[in-house]
């Protein structure tokens, strides 16, 4: 543990989660075992402790599951776990079983002990013997039941983004994580692309085309602007070289488009790079969540 402290997190003020899923008391077949495996987990929690004493300890478990509760109970508080960090996989059908299962373990973790924060660990994918992300509709729903039930979640991906069915979650994702960290799209026009649903995966190496539309959802008429190029994207990658340059004014709901733009990545850039680029038309811009593939 001071090992794993000295080389990857010395120092650090932030959360450590420990993950030890064979010793886990929910898991146990007998009190005997449940017993046993509250004192390792005792032990590794005081090791925890001793190396980062200014980091908060959790432990990475299966908190809608409630068996030998009594166990769990006595790892928390006493100067031992600091906060919840259940398990919120997609293992279940729907997201409504989901939500469920969600409301279930923060319900277990609050009769522990209702003073400590609940953080979930998530991941964008069906975790049921499916294959697939979440759609984006599916992930806006169960973020927004998440962001109502706890302070805060881990998002966990097993591996690099690959294809086109990241696509939605990722565009949701972007545009929610925008809205938290204040960098939003702004401005009086929504301006859609195909990058931000389906076909959101370019290659390296090469110049792809992106088509969008803006228009104006305001209640009264957008003032003329013009687009700008986005040279400051990650590895290198721009958006720009606009096919046409001017926006008129547009009415309330009006559009101008179809127009497109050239998605440059250089050569190199790693298969699965995630990149968040800007359509910007001067008075404003459009997040642009887009993969490499």
């Amino acid at each position: 543990m001071q090992e794993y402290a000295r080389l990857d997190a010395s120092g650090t003020t932030g959360p450590i989660t420990l993950d030890f899923e064979n010793i886990l008391p929910v898991s146990a077949t007998s009190d005997a075992q449940a017993a046993q495996e509250v004192s390792l987990w005792q032990e590794l929690i005081t090791w925890a402790h001793d190396a980062e004493p200014d980091a908060p300890i959790g432990m990475y478990s299966y908190d809608w599951n409630s068996a030998y509760e009594s166990y769990t109970a006595e790892l928390y508080g006493s100067g031992y776990l600091d906060y919840f960090a259940p398990s919120m996989y997609n293992r279940w059908s729907t997201v409504a079983d989901w939500e469920s299962e969600l409301s279930t373990a923060v319900a277990d973790d609050q009769a522990i002990d209702s003073s400590l924060p609940v953080y979930p660990y998530l991941e964008a994918v069906w975790d049921t013997g499916d294959t697939g992300y979440l759609s984006g509709d599916d992930w806006d729903t169960e973020y927004q039941y998440l962001e109502a039930s706890v302070p805060g979640a881990v998002l966990w991906n097993a591996g690099p983004l690959s294809d086109d069915t990241a696509c939605g979650w990722l565009g949701a994702f972007s545009a929610e994580m925008g809205d938290l960290t204040g960098t939003a799209s702004s401005g009086p026009l929504t301006v859609t692309d195909s990058a931000q649903g389906t076909g959101c995966v370019f290659p390296s190496g090469a110049t792809s085309t992106v088509t969008f539309t803006a228009t104006n959802d305001g209640s009264g008429t957008s003032a003329a602007t013009e687009m700008v190029d986005d040279t400051g994207g990650p590895d290198g990658i721009t958006l720009g070289d606009f096919a046409y340059w001017d926006i008129p004014a547009l009415a309330s709901g009006g559009s101008s488009g179809p127009d497109t733009a050239n998605l440059t990545v250089p050569s190199g850039v790693a298969a699965g790079t995630t990149a968040l680029l800007r359509l910007d038309y001067g008075s404003g811009f459009e997040r642009v969540a887009v993969i490499i593939g």
